[in-house]
């Protein structure tokens, strides 16, 4: 009677000699079935092509051309993906307003400055001065967080609230 480490060895050989005889017959099919390699088309229709012509070693040169354009093209997306995201992620998002009197005959805070920064701090600056005789509204452009203008007081305190400072 055999032992079971022998019994267990007999099994293992008997299955790798089917799996070897299964990796022969497909080749065997691949190359009954050979068939000229595209010259154009895809990276997998050449692969395709390749295996079914029996050529291992030009599928296998297709594949790693084909992952490595796929790899290419993945870098490109994912860069254009972080370009689109730092556009657009909430454009104006940073806003501070500040309602007063422009002159001292006026009463009820009818002028007003708001700042309006996206997530670089630029943005502009809108005040509507409100006076008996005429209103008048100006709008000027902030960078960085910066204006190329003296800034009245209340606008001076619109922009730190909108860039988070206390004024």
């Amino acid at each position: 009677m055999l032992g079971q480490p022998l019994i267990s060895v007999i099994a293992v050989a008997a299955t790798v000699l089917a799996l070897a005889a299964l990796v022969v017959g497909i080749v065997a099919l691949l190359r009954s079935r050979r068939e000229e390699p595209v010259a154009g088309g895809s990276p997998l229709e050449r692969m395709t092509a390749a295996l079914q012509a029996g050529d291992g070693e030009a599928a296998a040169r297709e594949l790693v051309d084909y992952l490595g354009a796929v790899h290419e093209r993945m870098g490109r997306l994912e860069g254009e993906a972080v370009a689109l995201r730092e556009h657009t992620v909430r454009p104006l998002q940073k806003i501070g307003a500040v309602h007063f009197d422009a002159a001292d005959d006026i009463a009820g805070r009818m002028s007003c400055a708001l700042a309006v920064l996206d997530a670089a701090n630029s943005g502009f600056l809108l005040t509507s001065l409100y006076t008996r005789e005429r209103s008048r509204t100006f709008v000027r452009r902030v960078a960085a967080g910066k204006t190329e203008h003296e800034l009245l007081p209340e606008e001076a305190e619109a922009l730190a609230q909108a860039l988070g400072r206390k004024e």
